[in-house]
């Protein structure tokens, strides 16, 4: 019934104005098919009277009652938008001395990618299970205890000298950051009413993933270069160490957060979807691992172990899927997402194409092409990335300013079109050329379209489920994009490597570049993909009254 209850939120408040611009997400009323789920609501559901209450009052611009001040909610805000930062941030910060971790811990080429998989294999795997743990306990104290458990798991791993044990630290890291994310996320979604001001606040939110990742190039290039790739990690110790402190006494406690008695606890661990969390965690790790593991595999794709694997952990996703339509009460993942309209699921796999470009491939080859083909030091390579960090910064803040202005199919075709242009200036560069002419346009446009597919697929989700739903719904929205930098990084380096594998040993730098190519041109080939599934999608404005849909505004 609790399944039920949430679908009829959403259909509900498509009835009190089929036209709000908050149900444009979903298309006019007849795509999102309000008849069939309008009889499915509890009307004695306290959530329902409550969220339907937000509708009739949904467009304000006005500071939520949760903040006792303007300078206190900006506070909070930074403070929940160091969530992703955290998780780019450490992706950034190892990526750019993985010379220097490999020699460190004596490891080859194939297996020192598990200082970047580990922590990306544990997050993907654990976003989903974490979403709903915020939901159901709290999602300040799932916040603030992720916080504290990434510093220590942080400071840990800097002290590490067996490489084993360094990666399975490191997972632990990224199981931090996945309970971070949804839970921010959520505190969010819940405080702000549709409204110049939430897009201003999810757009700030929004830069802390490429922002985060710079500073962690920034941080790590610095670090590797002077000191050790070992100080990186404990400079993120302290760094999250002192957020902790600062979000206990910035971040509001909010209707979600229950009182951690044992009652409430008791009540909380019935209420898990524990079948749900067994399948998901199997399925995406089992699949995740084969991904990030058949490069450096004895025969690649042709090892056994690694279509065994990839096959077992498609099988148990599926079965995911299956389970969590008909089994729970209270699933894992919320399946109206799904159901309710196929514009959801639309836009979900054009920002998996985006994001199989944006750090499955144009980020991860382009910092490749300055260390290996140009030959530059960490610290160089850094300098090269910080333009993107501003960047970031300037679209987060022209997306805040237009959400409620320019539809969000508009806005999804730019994030697209700016994937393919950089895909195909990645693709025609060369081993001498300058700076200025190809790299630097082509890290910009990929930027633009991170942020701004980011900002609209985001606001999406969040407006798809009601308010006791916002962290389980961040959940699925993350764990597809980090399944999809996995297929991403997977697709690419099988393409690279094909092309590799048909010259001579030792390859030129010309000859690697040929291979790095061929992933651009991959890269280019799902952007075009994802071009031309925007054509179909039906996003209107976000937070701007009522006002005619996307459709009425074409013609």
């Amino acid at each position: 019934m609790a399944d039920e209850s949430y679908k009829g939120v959403l259909v509900s408040a498509t009835d009190v104005d089929a036209t709000h611009v908050n149900n444009s997400y979903i298309g006019t009323e007849k795509d999102v098919g309000s008849d069939l789920y309008k009889t499915e609501y509890n009307s004695n559901n306290d959530e329902y009277e409550e969220d339907q209450k937000d509708f009739h009052n949904q467009h304000s611009n006005e500071r939520p009652d949760l903040f006792s001040s303007t300078s206190k909610e900006i506070i909070c805000v930074l403070i929940l938008t160091m969530a992703p930062m955290a998780s780019s941030a450490s992706v950034g910060g190892l990526q750019i001395g993985l010379e220097k971790i490999g020699k460190a811990f004596d490891v080859d080429s194939a297996t020192l990618s598990w200082a970047l998989s580990s922590f990306a294999l544990a997050s993907g795997s654990f976003f989903l299970f974490f979403g709903g743990i915020a939901d159901i306990f709290g999602r300040r104290v799932v916040l603030i205890t992720s916080f504290i458990f990434y510093a220590i798991f942080s400071l840990i791993a800097g002290f590490m000298k067996n490489f084993i044990v360094f990666c399975i630290i490191r997972a632990l890291q990224g199981m931090a950051s996945a309970a971070s994310i949804p839970a921010a996320v959520g505190i969010l979604g819940a405080a702000y009413k549709p409204g110049p001001r939430k897009n201003k606040v999810m757009a700030t939110f929004a830069a802390g993933a490429p922002i985060g990742f710079i500073v962690g190039i920034i941080s790590g290039g610095i670090c590797t270069e002077f000191l050790s790739f070992r100080a990186v990690l404990w400079f993120y110790a302290i760094l999250w160490g002192i957020f902790s402190i600062i979000a206990w006494f910035v971040v509001p406690r909010t209707k979600n957060d229950i009182p951690l008695t044992k009652k409430h606890i008791l009540e909380g661990l019935n209420n898990i979807d524990y079948g749900g969390t067994f399948l998901a965690i199997a399925g995406f790790t089992l699949f995740v691992f084969a991904l990030s593991q058949a490069e450096g595999a004895p025969q690649q794709w042709k090892t056994p172990y690694i279509i065994a694997l990839l096959i077992v952990g498609v099988v148990i996703i599926a079965l995911f899927v299956v389970y969590e339509t008909y089994v729970p009460a209270k699933p894992l993942m919320p399946m109206s997402l799904w159901t309710t309209s196929w514009q959801f699921p639309l836009c979900m796999l054009i920002m998996s194409a985006n994001w199989m470009n944006f750090t499955g491939t144009l980020s991860y080859y382009g910092t490749l092409y300055f260390q290996v083909i140009r030959g530059t030091s960490p610290i160089l390579t850094t300098a090269y990335w910080i333009p993107q960090a501003i960047a970031g910064m300037t679209v987060n803040f022209i997306v805040a300013l237009t959400l409620h202005r320019i539809p969000g199919k508009i806005l999804m075709l730019i994030a697209t079109l700016s994937f393919f242009a950089s895909a195909l200036l990645w693709a025609f560069i060369t081993v001498d050329i300058i700076y200025w002419a190809i790299p630097f346009p082509a890290m910009i446009l990929v930027v633009v379209g991170a942020d701004v597919g980011y900002n609209v697929a985001n606001m999406m989700t969040l407006t798809s489920v009601p308010k006791s739903m916002q962290s389980s719904a961040a959940g699925v929205f993350n764990t597809i994009l980090q399944l999809s930098t996995a297929i991403g990084l997977a697709a690419s380096s099988a393409v690279a490597s094909g092309i590799s594998s048909t010259f001579e040993e030792p390859l030129t730098k010309e000859e690697i570049l040929k291979s790095y190519h061929g992933a651009f041109y991959f890269a280019a080939a799902v952007a075009g993909c994802s071009v031309i599934a925007c054509l179909f999608l039906k996003v209107g404005t976000y937070g701007n009254g009522p006002k005619k849909s996307e459709e009425e505004n074409t013609a």
